[in-house]
């Protein structure tokens, strides 16, 4: 049996110190971070696909909706060590009771500063959007498990306003510019930054019992949202007939709104955020966004990932965001 020395362990304690004190020292000193920190993408890789509800067995827990898997260490033969190979049986949370609720009102990153690539240029130019994203991403993972497990998406009778007027005629919302989106994602828009719970991402068990896709999120605070579209654009009404977007679709609604504003490592900050979303649910805590800061954005926006690419990471980020024991050390 392999036992580290108590030195060993004294030194990785430390090293790991030093590495989480640089860390925060750095976020104290800046307000963005570069792709490389921000990006889950490489993490998610290492865990598997979340598979489709048709092979997995669902365990209610309480308020919680939980589904089990199975992890396999392998040791490579070596003669200093006998270990042997190991399984350890894992829980996913897949469904919630409540969603979580979220607010615009902390001022931490009030100007996001962007860097660029690998030449360590910082521009402080993009404003900040993240109270908008993450709500974005939270409807993509919710929209992806609950089409990978045949359950249900919908919206609700809460929508945010829309108009096409340019012109800030002293309303106290946060005016959300979202270009020349047509019917659907305007409604789409309105749904994500409702006064409330604007979305329902539906996860229905074999005993007919529901619950909620654990990225569930409901605004709870003011002021609230306002999308403007742009003067070629489609206002959309609460009309039954317009169906929620997949996954897919939302996500390249997503990708179209930074491309326009220019968000760079905002994309990817986000998406870390909405990761822990299922954590912070069990925590019972609600979640306090950075104020959205809305500025010109520039004429050269910076490169996104790769919308396909990006799509394909979908599958791991979900099993990455429901293993609350994974998650709460790898961010």
């Amino acid at each position: 049996m392999a036992t580290p020395r108590t030195g060993d362990v004294r030194a990785v304690l430390q090293t790991s110190r030093r590495r989480w004190q640089s860390d925060a020292h750095y976020a104290e000193l800046h307000h963005g971070f570069t792709e490389q920190i921000t990006n889950p993408n490489p993490i998610a890789q290492t865990v598997p696909a979340m598979p489709d509800g048709y092979s997995l067995e669902q365990f209610p827990n309480g308020s919680l909706l939980e589904v089990r898997g199975q992890a396999t260490w392998k040791y490579q033969p070596n003669q200093n060590c006998d270990l042997s190979d190991r399984i350890a049986t894992k829980e996913l949370i897949i469904g919630i009771a409540a969603p979580t609720k979220f607010a615009a009102v902390g001022v931490e990153f009030h100007d996001w500063e962007e860097t660029l690539g690998k030449t360590g240029i910082r521009r402080s130019e993009t404003g900040n959007h993240l109270a908008i994203l993450i709500p974005c991403w939270a409807y993509i993972l919710s929209s992806f498990l609950v089409e990978t497990q045949g359950c249900l998406m919908e919206y609700t009778n809460v929508s945010a306003p829309s108009t096409k007027n340019t012109l800030n005629s002293g309303d106290p919302g946060y005016r959300v510019f979202v270009g020349n989106a047509d019917s659907k994602e305007t409604r789409w828009w309105k749904a994500i930054l409702a006064p409330g719970q604007g979305w329902r991402p539906i996860i229905r068990t074999s005993l007919d019992a529901t619950y909620l896709a654990p990225w569930s999120m409901e605004y709870d605070g003011d002021p609230q949202f306002l999308i403007q579209i742009s003067n070629t654009g489609l206002c959309a009404d609460n009309a039954a007939d317009i169906n929620p977007p997949s996954s897919e679709e939302a996500l390249r609604y997503l990708t179209s709104y930074c491309l326009l504003h220019d968000l760079g490592t905002q994309y990817f900050a986000a998406l870390s955020a909405v990761l822990i979303l299922p954590l912070q649910n069990l925590l019972r805590r609600k979640v306090e966004l950075p104020k959205p800061v809305m500025v010109q954005p520039s004429q050269n926006p910076s490169p996104l990932p790769d919308f396909r690419g990006q799509y394909l990471h979908l599958p791991h980020l979900v099993t990455l965001s429901c293993a609350l024991r994974v998650i709460s050390s790898a961010l």
